[in-house]
C-alpha cells in the first residue's frame, strides 16, 4: 500500500490541477520502479497498491525503497515551484487463508504504522 504524504495540503496549497499532475507522476514513478511481472495500480484517492508476484519480502522491501527514493528525488519544482512529495509504504505478505481484503487491510495497517505522524 503506497500513500501519498500530505496530499490534501498539495490540493489546498497548489490546486487540484497540480494534485492531478502529482498523482499521474507518482503513478508513472511507481510503474517505472517495479518489476515487469508486478502489478501496480491506483487504489483510491491518493493511494496505490502493488502486487509483487513471486517476490521475497526482501525483494519487495528493496523495490519499495526504490519507489520512495524515486518519488523523493523527483524534480517536483517542474510540477510546481516549492513542491516536495513523499510517500509512505506498508508491506504485507499473503498468508494461507487470506482474502484480498485481509491482505489489503494488513498492508494498510502497516502503512499507517509507518507514517511519520502516526499516533501510538
Amino acid at each position: 500500500m503506497v500513500d501519498v504524504d500530505r496530499f490534501k495540503t498539495v490540493n489546498d496549497r497548489f490546486g487540484h490541477s497540480v494534485g492531478d499532475r502529482v498523482l499521474k507522476t507518482i503513478a508513472a514513478l511507481v510503474s517505472a520502479h517495479v518489476r515487469e511481472k508486478d502489478l501496480p495500480a491506483r487504489w483510491a484517492g491518493d493511494e496505490f497498491v502493488v502486487l509483487f508476484i513471486g517476490a521475497t519480502r526482501e525483494a519487495a522491501q528493496e523495490i519499495c525503497a526504490r519507489i520512495r527514493s524515486a518519488i523523493a528525488d523527483f524534480q517536483w519544482d517542474s510540477v510546481a515551484p516549492g513542491l516536495r512529495m513523499s510517500v509512505t509504504i506498508g508491506l504485507s505478505e499473503v498468508q494461507a487463508g487470506d482474502t484480498a481484503e485481509s491482505v489489503l487491510h494488513r498492508s494498510d495497517q502497516s502503512m499507517y504504522g509507518a507514517k511519520p505522524d502516526a499516533s501510538v
